[in-house]
């Protein structure tokens, strides 16, 4: 009997979840620092962030705070990160725009989110699902890729990858969707050398045959 798509992406997800936990690796400890890591993580590795917010945090882990750095100290912090002047000026205005808008606290709105300096769609998505633990899915390069391989989008884009996974997923298996084909992306089904031998969901991927 063929499963439908949808009953097809919950095993998927099922099986994935015996191998990773569907959180994120970047290191945060509260809402504001999970917005900055994820907005200063595109095209750069999160083992990269840890490494730049490690630093930084130490010194400013609250909007405020980060207003009151000498740009040389913020800039010196993030100074391995791809894109790091233009990081740096998104944080700062991001900084003040959560003082003078939201009274220092980061939104939990994709809305509010998104009207953030720096904070597009799959970052307000990310954090949304990461930190307020919402029903969000956030589609990168690896999403993208495993979506296409798994025959669970036809489409390109990530706003349209991002529809066809929601309109696959349950609220219950939606929370978790997007980290785990992320994981599964970046540690198995890689771009240049997936690892189909050992692939926990070979039996329902058709790519590791083509």
């Amino acid at each position: 009997m063929l499963l439908s798509t949808k009953a097809r992406l919950a095993k998927i997800l099922t099986l994935l979840a015996t191998r990773f936990k569907p959180v994120s690796e970047l290191n945060f400890s509260s809402a504001f620092e999970c917005l900055v890591a994820v907005m200063l993580s595109p095209q750069t590795t999160d083992k990269l962030v840890n490494i730049a917010t490690a630093k930084l945090f130490k010194l400013a882990n609250t909007p405020s705070a980060v207003l009151s750095l000498p740009s040389s100290t913020l800039l010196s912090c993030l100074k391995n990160l791809s894109f790091y002047r233009t990081k740096a000026k998104h944080l700062t205005a991001l900084s003040k725009m959560l003082i003078t808008k939201f009274k220092g606290c980061v939104p939990s709105t994709f809305s509010d989110l998104t009207a953030l300096p720096g904070v597009g769609p799959k970052v307000a998505r990310v954090v949304l699902n990461s930190y307020f633990n919402q029903p969000e899915i956030a589609v990168d390069t690896h999403v993208l890729r495993v979506a296409k391989r798994l025959q669970l989008t036809k489409h390109l884009t990530p706003e349209a990858v991002t529809k066809d996974l929601v309109r696959l997923t349950t609220k219950t298996n939606r929370l978790s969707c997007g980290q785990l084909l992320l994981l599964h992306g970046r540690y198995t089904c890689t771009a240049r050398k997936p690892r189909c031998k050992t692939c926990l969901i070979k039996p329902w991927c058709d790519y590791a045959d083509a």
